[in-house]
């Protein structure tokens, strides 16, 4: 049996990426979930989407797609959330904003399918 070098897969800032994340854009998160839910209620009214009556994987497919194919909706979402970051939190943003924008879009849809 092949070892793993599990070590490799991690990243080198994985530290401070993740204080960041907990520290910073999970409150910024938490206090735009209103907004963040209006917006997403708005999406599935235009789109005649509806989540009623689907089962739990049958959502998450849905919700799943939505993000990969709606690039508008995901960037207006990730600017929702840079635009509460003080110019502070902006530079430690900007130092990594691709991984940034991973972890938001993930926290997002988390907090979405906890409501569907």
């Amino acid at each position: 049996m092949q070892e793993i070098d599990f070590s490799q897969k991690v990243l080198p800032n994985t530290k401070q990426l993740e204080a960041f994340q907990n520290l910073t854009l999970r409150p910024t998160i938490k206090g735009q979930h209103e907004t963040i839910m209006a917006l997403f209620n708005d999406l599935c009214k235009n789109a005649q989407l509806s989540f009623r009556n689907k089962d739990l994987v049958t959502k998450k497919t849905m919700l799943d797609n939505l993000f990969a194919k709606n690039t508008a909706f995901t960037n207006q979402l990730i600017g929702l959330v840079i635009g509460q970051l003080s110019n502070e939190d902006l530079k430690s943003y900007f130092t990594d904003s691709k991984e940034y924008n991973k972890r938001i879009k993930q926290i997002i849809k988390e907090r979405i399918f906890s409501k569907l």
